[in-house]
């Protein structure tokens, strides 16, 4: 029953460049700046879709930026 939203940015191509969000930190109990940014070299096709298969995933916090996450798609596989 929760409701999110975000913006995606696109390139000159279409092709997603980067997420931003705001997510709940669990650290300050707030929601926080959540950015995710595609690596522009990474798309690869898979059947008749390209993706990207790597993003870097950080919290942009007062403080500064805090990188949570790399993600890497290594096949098409999905389990359920």
């Amino acid at each position: 029953g929760a409701t999110v939203s975000g913006q995606f940015w696109f390139d000159e191509q279409g092709l997603p460049s980067h997420f931003e969000a705001m997510r709940f930190y669990d650290k300050t109990s707030q929601l926080e700046r959540w950015y995710i940014e595609i690596d522009k070299d990474s798309y690869q096709p898979f059947g008749d879709v390209i993706i990207p298969t790597c993003a870097r995933v950080s919290w942009l916090l007062h403080q500064g930026s805090f990188h949570w996450l790399t993600m890497r798609v290594t096949d098409r596989s999905v389990t359920l």
